[in-house]
């Protein structure tokens, strides 16, 4: 399958017709009455309107699991987003939201399956050359993707905030509003929104070969490159995204809150789950009121204790000192429901 024409890239459209088209009728719906007509409605049905006016939708990702470290620098994670960007401009798909990860990658994306599959193709062909031009021996063999399909609007909202939390979930660095690598941080903040950098079209070729290992590229002209990355902001159309959420409250709470969801799709993917205590806490209270009308994890019955940690292992992965600090068991106890993770522990 081939992507558009080199020509055809410096006018790829970063917001197309349809779309235009969409917000306008929305706002002709807003204008209608809109004294009268419930708020809440009116944001829903823009959300429904915006999603049923795309797609197909998948969320694709790799098997870390299964993966090798292919990102162990920042340079190399700079990498990786700018293979995304030039990927996305060479083929007919809309990028949602993205985040690179030192062993894998999730991509929320809009587009024909063919498409899509296409798009991790070259994305992979291409960072198997980089590696290869750097005698950097990468076992390849368990590097592929999945598309998972997207066939509603939570849905897309539950993977959309997924993605975006996943860096965030494995580095304690960053918050899902500051991890660099990737389109997540976009979602609903201004700062990140105002970062800007030089047009593409303005490096030199010496730059071009630096940054991207190669001079035969041709890119749209709204990309722009900062600290030798394009940035996101150039292939991801984060303001239209963003618009499936009703507004920024209900996405904070989905990225803050949702935890059941995060782990639901975290075991559909096969990815590891972690979670803060907090975050551990409130989804374990959660259950204890649903299944024992106890409001304190800590005052569950002993029986009930050692089930609900039983849980907390094979459902949330938490660890040993978490479910301890959480439930208020003996160490002990717990290290001989766990032995494997009090060995680790121990290491």
């Amino acid at each position: 399958m081939r992507g558009p024409d080199k020509g055809s890239l410096l006018t790829k459209p970063y917001c197309g017709v349809r779309f235009i088209e969409e917000v306008a009728m929305v706002q002709s719906l807003m204008a209608e009455d809109s004294a009268n007509r419930n708020p809440f409605f009116l944001k829903e049905q823009r959300c429904e309107l915006l999603f049923a006016g795309g797609g197909p939708y998948w969320h694709l990702c790799t098997p870390g699991h299964l993966t090798e470290i292919l990102f162990r620098s920042e340079a190399q994670l700079k990498l990786g987003v700018n293979i995304i960007a030039i990927c996305a401009a060479e083929c007919n798909i809309e990028i949602i939201t993205d985040s690179i990860m030192s062993n894998h990658i999730h991509v929320v994306i809009s587009g024909n399956r063919d498409d899509c599959q296409h798009f991790f193709d070259l994305f992979k062909g291409r960072l198997k050359r980089y590696y290869a031009w750097n005698d950097v021996l990468i076992d390849w063999s368990q590097f592929n993707c999945s598309l998972l399909p997207i066939n509603d609007l939570r849905s897309i909202r539950n993977e959309i905030v997924y993605v975006n939390r996943n860096g965030y979930v494995i580095n304690d660095k960053y918050t899902p509003f500051t991890y660099p690598w990737g389109s997540g941080n976009l979602f609903f903040n201004y700062f990140a929104q105002q970062i800007h950098g030089i047009p593409f079209n303005r490096l030199t070729y010496r730059q071009i070969r630096h940054i991207f290992h190669c001079s035969n590229i041709i890119l749209p002209e709204n990309y722009m490159v900062k600290d030798e990355m394009i940035l996101p902001s150039s292939y991801c159309h984060y303001e239209k995204w963003q618009m499936l959420f009703r507004d920024s409250h209900q996405y904070f709470n989905l990225i803050s809150k949702n935890i059941e969801a995060y782990c639901e799709i975290s075991k559909m993917l096969g990815d590891n789950i972690f979670l803060t205590d907090d975050e551990l806490y409130a989804a374990i209270s959660k259950l204890s009121v649903q299944q024992y009308q106890v409001n304190q994890p800590s005052l569950l019955p002993a029986n009930a204790k050692l089930e609900m940690a039983r849980k907390m292992n094979r459902d949330y992965h938490a660890s040993n000192s978490q479910i301890r600090r959480i439930l208020k068991l003996d160490q002990q106890t717990i290290d001989e429901l766990f032995p494997l993770k009090a060995k680790n522990r121990c290491k």
